[in-house]
């Protein structure tokens, strides 16, 4: 069973902390493969039409769907299934981030073209407080710092009372989105923690710590590519599932991510058919998501036409759109690299917030730092650090550490969190 301090390494290290029954969960619900499967399109049309048949069973009369959609592939394609199996008039699509980003653009250029009632939740209109996110980690502890709030924030204004709120979740890792280059397990492994790696700005684990020890020693499953279980098994259920659901136990593949404040949470790509027909495809199908494309195509035309955040928000069948949009891209990064207090940093690849500019420019961002930073030290956690100096070279551009900042964030309230539960 881990200890709190083995969740404080993990936290430092992966910007999440590792469920203790993680390794069990692979033995106790193994998944069933089929070595003898054959992929095709019809068989994966028929599947997915059966998964939106079992959604169907949480909907109410006064219920909407609800999607949050962005410049991705798995929004779109719930959202394509969406439109055939429900009413255009009980759709509500969102996005949430900052006017500029792809993800938040695309999204409501979707909605917009097919018609759709949609809201933006700008994100620099948030403010943040320690109250507000202590909350949300209370909901979906030891996970991803602001990620969480941001998307209970979200929900919680666009969807109402018996809605169900569908998500991407685990869409890109199961089709081919996170593949590793090699096949020796020992390569694959080093891939995934480097992958995992939560802060790159600077490494702030104790030296006597490898952290190959912050993982469960997982028992690879014959027949499943070691990568796949890797992500599945670690990051998306201790991880973005947290991030994205509120129900923290787990006894197998589940579309069911919880309530939240009477929205039910449905995953349609966590449903078990779902996850063990992908799961049992080779890999030469899913490099670069290959199938997974092709069924979106297939079925979806209209929307498999339209601009994406991998063609960079322009028509992905034009090539000189895009490359101009490449170059214009690269030009305004190293303008930005050369002079970051003359140009505007470029935002449309960002996930939620600028966080760097946050931390120097927003009161509520730097309030929440400090605070965090006195807890940690008044708990003598990751004291090897000087916050004096990582804050003063953040402030003065010298470096970009916002990634660290919002890891001890995360960390101090956790820890305060853990406090208030054993008082409790």
């Amino acid at each position: 069973m881990y200890s709190i301090q083995d969740k404080i390494l993990q936290y430092l290290f992966l910007g999440y902390a590792i469920n203790e029954s993680t390794a069990k969960y692979m033995t106790q619900n193994p998944l069933k493969i089929n070595e003898k499967i054959d992929p095709d399109l019809d068989q994966l049309t028929l599947i997915f039409e059966s998964v939106f048949d079992d959604i169907k069973s949480y909907l109410k009369p006064e219920s909407n769907v609800v999607i949050p959609i962005s410049g991705g592939w798995d929004s779109r394609i719930i959202l394509g299934e969406s439109l055939k199996h429900f009413p255009k008039k009980k759709i509500k699509t969102y996005s949430f981030g900052v006017p500029g980003q792809l993800d938040f653009d695309i999204g409501r250029l979707i909605s917009k073209k097919l018609g759709l009632n949609h809201e933006s939740v700008d994100l620099t209109k948030v403010p943040i407080t320690w109250v507000k996110l202590l909350e949300s980690v209370s909901i979906s502890p030891w996970t991803g710092v602001p990620d969480s709030f941001y998307n209970q924030y979200a929900l919680n204004k666009i969807a109402s009372e018996n809605d169900i709120m569908l998500s991407g979740y685990i869409g890109g890792p199961l089709t081919g989105g996170h593949q590793f280059s090699e096949n020796n397990k020992a390569t694959i492994l080093q891939e995934f923690l480097e992958y995992q790696k939560r802060i790159k700005s600077i490494y702030i684990l104790p030296t006597s710590i490898e952290p190959i020890e912050l993982l469960p020693n997982l028992k690879a499953v014959a027949n499943i590519d070691y990568g796949l279980q890797l992500d599945l098994y670690i990051r998306q259920l201790n991880y973005t599932k947290r991030i994205v659901g509120v129900k923290n136990e787990w006894t197998g593949w589940d579309m069911d991510l919880g309530s939240f404040f009477g929205t039910k949470i449905i995953a349609p790509f966590a449903h078990p058919v779902w996850v063990e027909y992908w799961a049992s495809i080779p890999k030469k199908y899913k490099v670069s998501q290959n199938l997974y494309l092709k069924m979106m195509h297939h079925n979806y035309p209209k929307l498999a036409k339209m601009p994406s955040k991998y063609s960079l928000g322009v028509n992905p069948n034009s090539s000189i759109s895009l490359n101009i949009k490449r170059v214009e891209y690269k030009v305004k990064r190293e303008l930005y690299r050369i002079g970051p207090t003359l140009f505007n940093k470029p935002n449309a690849m960002h996930n939620y917030l600028d966080f760097a500019e946050a931390f120097r420019t927003r009161e509520d961002y730097k309030e929440v730092l400090q605070k965090a930073f006195e807890i940690l030290k008044e708990n003598k956690l990751v004291d090897w650090l000087n916050f004096n100096y990582l804050y003063n070279s953040h402030q003065k551009r010298r470096e970009d550490y916002s990634d660290c900042f919002v890891v001890l964030i995360g960390l101090a309230l956790n820890v305060i969190n853990e406090k208030e539960k054993l008082s409790n």
